[in-house]
This record gives C-alpha cells, sequence and structure tokens, in this order.
C-alpha cells in the first residue's frame, strides 16, 4: 500500500473520531449519559468500550476507500459525494436495523445516523485529495479540523 494511501486513511480516521468527539463527547454528551434506558450503557462502560468503536471507525474507513477506489470518483468533490452516498446507505441501513431489533432510544439513532452521515462525508472528501495536486492543502485543513473538533468538544465538556 503506498505510503499516501495508509496517511489519507490514518487521517480520514482521526476526522471520523474528532466528529464522534465532538457530537458525542460535547454537544450531544447529556443524551446519551441521561438516559436512563436499558439500551444504553453507563458512562463508564461507553467510555472503556471507546476503542472497539474507534476501531469501528477504521473499518468503515478502509471499505471507503475500497469504495472509492472502485468508484473512479477522482479529487475531494468525488470523494465527498462517494462518501455521502455511502454515509447515507449505510447509516440508514445500521439505524434501521437497530431499531428493528432493539429498544436503543430514537434519539440515539438519529444522533448515530448523523454522526455516520458527516462521518463518511469527510472521510471521503480527505480520501479523494490524497492522489491530486490538492492533498497538502487538503492534509492541511484536515488537520486544523480534527484539532478544532477536539478542542470544542473539550470546550463544550467543560461548559456542562
Amino acid at each position: 500500500m503506498a505510503r499516501r494511501t495508509v496517511a489519507s486513511i490514518a487521517l480520514a480516521w482521526l476526522v471520523t473520531i474528532a466528529i464522534d468527539f465532538v457530537i458525542f463527547g460535547g454537544v450531544f454528551a447529556g443524551v446519551l449519559e441521561g438516559a436512563d434506558h436499558p439500551a444504553v450503557l453507563a458512562p463508564e462502560q461507553l467510555f472503556a468500550r471507546i476503542p472497539a468503536g474507534y476501531g469501528s471507525f477504521l473499518l468503515e474507513v478502509v471499505l471507503l476507500h475500497w469504495l472509492l477506489k472502485a468508484s473512479q470518483r477522482p479529487g475531494i468533490t468525488g470523494g465527498l459525494l462517494t462518501g455521502t452516498l455511502a454515509g447515507l446507505v449505510f447509516a440508514s441501513a445500521v439505524a434501521l436495523g437497530l431499531w428493528s431489533f432493539s429498544t436503543v432510544p430514537v434519539t440515539a439513532l438519529v444522533l448515530w445516523w448523523l454522526t455516520l452521515l458527516l462521518q463518511f462525508a469527510a472521510a471521503g472528501a480527505v480520501l479523494g485529495a490524497a492522489n491530486t495536486p490538492l492533498w497538502s492543502r487538503a492534509r492541511t485543513w484536515a488537520i486544523g479540523g480534527v484539532v478544532a473538533l477536539i478542542a470544542a468538544g473539550v470546550v463544550l465538556q467543560n461548559l456542562r
């Protein structure tokens, strides 16, 4: 695997982690924490399972990379479009599947759907930029975005 491919997958993965962090760790942290629902784990259990969730993001990014290569849609725009479409399909399938057999609150499913959509779209843009002349600029923007999202998540956590 080429060095830039590995770098783009790693960066896209960091972007998905940052999006998840700001949404579930910051903006909507109270939604799951305050959920007195048997389908939602206690905060300590949720925290212990973070590595599994981040591992799932890596698998999603690798799948998206494969899909982008197969789609032949080059560039940031092609990656963004492919990521958004894949995100719509994947997030909808996950939300509908979970809703069909579990008692996960609909609010959590909607937030999960939105998070997955944003993660796939952003990861697609990063992956799409990898083999273009815009890679250096896209990489800088993505790293800046990761830092900004994590900082925003930390600030939001401390405002609660």
